[in-house]
C-alpha cells in the first residue's frame, strides 16, 4: 500500500511538472524563434551566395565553352570555304584552254571598297601586268603590278577599269566601268535585248581580257527619259570581297581604255545594237 501511495503521488507531480514544461515552452517558442531566426538567415544567405557562386562559375565556363566552339567552327567553315574555291578553281582550270597560275590573296587594304589585292605570286612565277584574274564564280581583274615574289590585283570595281563585256544571250556589246561599290553598265542601248539577270561576259574586244569570262549579272534595268542608253544595275558574279585563292590567266597584257575610246566602243556598240533585229515574243493565238 506504501508503495502504491508513493507510486500515485510521484506520477501526478510529474504529469504536473510535463505541463508546466509544456506551458513554458509555449510561452517562450516565440523568443526561441525569434533568437533562431538570425542563424536561419546567415545560413540561408550563406547557402544562395554559395549557388549563385556556382551558377555564375558554371555559366561562365559555358560561355567559354561556348566562345571556344564557335571559334573551331568559324575555323572550321573557313577551311571549308577554302577547300571549296580550290576545288572550284580546279574544276575552272580543266574547263579553262589558257594555261594559269594558282595565286592567293595574302594582304588586302582597309579601305570600305578594296580594289587592290596583294597575290603571292610574282615574276619568278611567270606572273605578268594585264594578266587576267579569275575564280571559279568569274572575273576579279587584272595584275597591274608586279614584283619578284609578289603582285597586285586590281578589282574589276576600281574606277579606272573598263572592261568590254558582251550579254551571254544574245551577244550584244557593250562597256562596264568600275565604280567602287558596284560596275556600271553604263552606254546600253534601249534599242537592244536586255533583260533582269542576264550575264555579262568578256567579249575578248580590245585585248582587254580573254573572250566568254562571266563578268556580272543585270539586277535591275530602268529605260531613262533623254538618252537612248538604259540606266541598270549590275552585281559582279564573282565575290570581290572574300574570296581567298584565284587563278592567275597567261594571256595577253591589258591595255586600258581612255575615256575617248570608251566612247567610241560605246558608240560602236551602240550602233552594232541598234542594227541587229530585236528579238519579241508573239501573242499565243486566241
Amino acid at each position: 500500500m506504501l508503495l502504491a501511495s508513493i507510486l500515485l503521488i510521484t506520477d501526478k507531480r510529474v504529469d504536473a511538472v510535463k505541463q508546466m514544461r509544456s506551458q513554458l515552452a509555449s510561452i517562450f517558442y516565440p523568443i526561441q524563434w525569434a533568437a533562431n531566426q538570425p542563424v536561419n538567415w546567415y545560413n540561408s544567405l550563406n547557402q544562395h551566395f554559395a549557388e549563385q557562386n556556382q551558377l555564375v562559375q558554371t555559366n561562365q565556363a559555358l560561355h567559354a565553352e561556348n566562345a571556344r566552339l564557335k571559334t573551331e567552327l568559324s575555323q572550321l567553315k573557313g577551311i571549308n570555304n577554302s577547300v571549296d574555291e580550290i576545288t572550284a578553281n580546279e574544276r575552272l582550270k580543266d574547263l579553262l584552254s589558257l594555261p594559269t597560275t594558282d595565286a592567293k590573296i595574302v594582304h588586302v587594304g582597309i579601305e570600305p571598297f578594296p580594289t587592290h589585292y596583294l597575290l603571292d605570286k610574282g615574276s619568278q612565277h611567270g606572273v605578268q601586268v594585264g594578266q587576267a584574274v579569275v575564280t571559279a564564280a568569274g572575273l576579279l581583274g587584272q595584275i597591274t603590278s608586279v614584283g619578284n615574289r609578289h603582285s597586285e590585283l586590281t578589282l574589276l570595281n576600281n574606277a579606272q577599269n573598263v572592261i568590254p563585256v558582251m550579254v551571254a544571250r544574245t551577244g550584244v556589246r557593250s562597256l562596264l566601268y568600275g565604280n567602287l561599290e558596284d560596275l556600271e553598265l553604263r552606254y546600253f542601248p534601249v534599242s537592244a535585248d536586255l533583260q533582269k539577270d542576264d550575264v555579262l561576259v568578256t567579249s575578248g574586244m580590245d585585248n582587254v581580257y580573254p573572250a566568254g569570262i562571266p563578268v556580272a549579272t543585270i539586277t535591275s534595268i530602268t529605260p531613262t527619259s533623254g538618252t537612248p542608253f538604259y540606266k541598270t544595275t549590275t552585281a559582279a558574279t564573282a565575290n570581290l570581297t572574300s574570296v581567298r585563292s584565284v587563278l592567275i590567266l597567261e594571256s595577253k597584257p591589258v591595255v586600258y581604255l581612255n575615256e575617248a575610246e570608251s566612247a567610241n566602243v560605246a558608240t560602236a556598240s551602240a550602233v552594232s545594237a541598234a542594227s541587229a533585229p530585236i528579238k519579241t515574243e508573239s501573242a499565243p493565238a486566241p
